[in-house]
């Protein structure tokens, strides 16, 4: 292997490296119900929607919250 590219293979592991912690760590900010919002700033991106496209799938009770809320809502505007 040339030099160089044993260079570029050792920084791309640490590369690769990093960015498994940052996603474990926002996966862990929102499995534990630390709001979206907070977790989209702390990881720097541009809007929450990279952080909802990106991590939804591990919140996966925020449809059905979503859906209780709702009902709540109209159920007070019925009222």
């Amino acid at each position: 292997m040339y030099p160089e590219a044993a260079e570029r293979h050792r920084w791309l592991g640490r590369r690769r490296g990093q960015r498994d912690l940052r996603h474990a760590h926002a996966t862990q900010l929102l499995t534990a119900g630390v709001h979206p919002k907070v977790v989209s700033k702390r990881l720097g991106h541009a809007s929450i929607g990279i952080t909802l496209d990106t991590y939804s799938h591990v919140m996966p009770g925020m449809q059905e919250e979503q859906e209780e809320i709702d009902a709540g809502l109209r159920a007070a505007l019925e009222g």
